[in-house]
């Protein structure tokens, strides 16, 4: 089965929240030339810059967290937010996911605030 460009993008999407988006673009394009699907770059490109355009007038944040986050912790990564897109998010949306071991992503108007453990040992690991 053949994935269609709105499969391919949301993966996209999840995966590049989960692992940044460098890693992420390096494993799209090695697994386009694998799969030959190459050609359906132009495309997904055009959904990213739409699905980045209606984040940017979304007023909700996107908190995923290995575990269920306090209210003063969820008002201080809104405060981060705040402070780094210079807009208050309206809304908070909450997720757990364990894989992340510790910490938090969270997603506000297209940017990734990245504080997990699991992206902080990345780090450590591939430092030379």
């Amino acid at each position: 089965m053949v994935p269609s460009t709105k499969q391919i993008t949301d993966a996209i999407i999840s995966v590049s929240q989960k692992h940044g988006q460098v890693k992420t673009v390096r494993s799209l394009t090695d697994f386009l030339a694998r799969t030959h699907l190459t050609h359906l770059l132009p495309a997904i490109s055009l959904i990213l810059k739409k699905r980045a355009l209606q984040e940017n007038k979304q007023d909700a944040i996107s908190i995923i967290s290995a575990t269920n986050l306090t209210e003063n912790s969820l008002d201080r990564i809104t405060d981060l937010a705040h402070k780094e897109v210079g807009s208050i998010p309206k809304t908070v949306s909450m997720t757990v996911d364990k894989s992340l071991v510790g910490g938090f992503v969270a997603v506000y108007k297209g940017k990734v605030f990245d504080g997990s453990v699991k992206t902080m040992l990345s780090s450590l690991l591939n430092k030379k």
